[in-house]
């Protein structure tokens, strides 16, 4: 799975089938001003919003993607094998894209002072069992067999799963304020 990121390669393999967008930028969400010893206001709970728009707009409504407790916005802008994901897929076939980071994740701030601890650390044997070789657990629940997408063997030896592992993190420890605190961001 090695992949140059130089621009010359890069340039070369879309140089074909370019990605054609009227519009690409940010916003924040969200986010409430809290009193704070040291910082005076500071802010806390905001949400980064990505957005694509396709040249050739088809759908009136967008799709908004909003990634999992752990994740980050950047699990749908590719695969693990460096293929594009979702965001390329529905852009290219005409939709409106809102890429969220969830407040404390990815893009969106995180400081403990404002806004609690997070929580540990998950296994890694965790996402295993959950995303990259669920079927190869007996135990497993029975649908696990269906899942057989994955790029590579999905073990920590997998460069597609050390991949996948480097955009992983924890969640606040308080799941409940996490939740909170999207709903708050929009």
């Amino acid at each position: 799975m090695t992949r140059s990121y130089r621009p010359t390669d890069l340039h070369a393999a879309g140089a074909d089938n370019p990605l054609e967008l009227a519009a690409h930028g940010f916003f924040w969400t969200g986010g409430e001003l809290i009193d704070h010893p040291l910082a005076g206001k500071a802010m806390r709970g905001q949400q980064y919003v990505e957005y694509w728009i396709p040249r050739a707009l088809t759908h009136e409504l967008p799709i908004v993607m909003i990634h999992g407790g752990g994740g980050q916005g950047t699990d749908f802008l590719g695969t693990a094998d460096g293929r594009e994901g979702w965001v390329h897929w529905f852009v290219r076939h005409g939709w409106a894209v809102y890429l969220v980071d969830r407040p404390q994740h990815g893009r969106s701030p995180f400081n403990p002072e404002f806004q609690g601890e997070m929580g540990k650390p998950g296994p890694t044997h965790f996402l295993e069992r959950l995303f990259t070789r669920p079927g190869t657990f007996d135990d497993n629940y029975p649908q696990a067999k269906l899942h057989s997408q994955w790029p590579g063997d999905g073990t920590l030896e997998d460069p597609a799963f050390l991949a996948f592992l480097a955009g992983t993190g924890p969640t606040l420890a308080d799941h409940a304020q996490s939740q909170i605190d999207a709903q708050r961001a929009g």
